[in-house]
């Protein structure tokens, strides 16, 4: 409603809705199949849920220094390349 009401922008919510859902359920496929995304996004909700208790509420930001057990940010992205190449080839 903001953008139709301030820049005259209409926008299908529903649509949003259900290409919001299917992207999640691509990124939950896509993250069950690769175990060094599985391992990395059980740290990163670890660290979460330990900022929250430590502070109290959700902190909005992340520590200056990567904990020694997360993994190297290269390695990811280069694993998730290769989950979307394999993907593309329907494999």
């Amino acid at each position: 409603e903001a953008l139709r009401d301030t820049m005259g922008i209409r926008v299908e919510m529903k649509e949003i809705g259900q290409q919001a859902i299917a992207f999640r359920e691509w990124c939950n496929k896509a993250v069950a199949e690769e175990a060094a995304m599985q391992s990395y996004i059980q740290r990163l909700e670890r660290h979460y849920d330990e900022a929250v208790q430590i502070l109290g509420k959700p902190s909005e930001y992340l520590p200056e220094s990567p904990s020694e057990d997360m993994p190297n940010p290269q390695e990811l992205v280069a694993d998730l390349e290769d989950f979307l190449r394999r993907q593309s080839k329907g494999q």
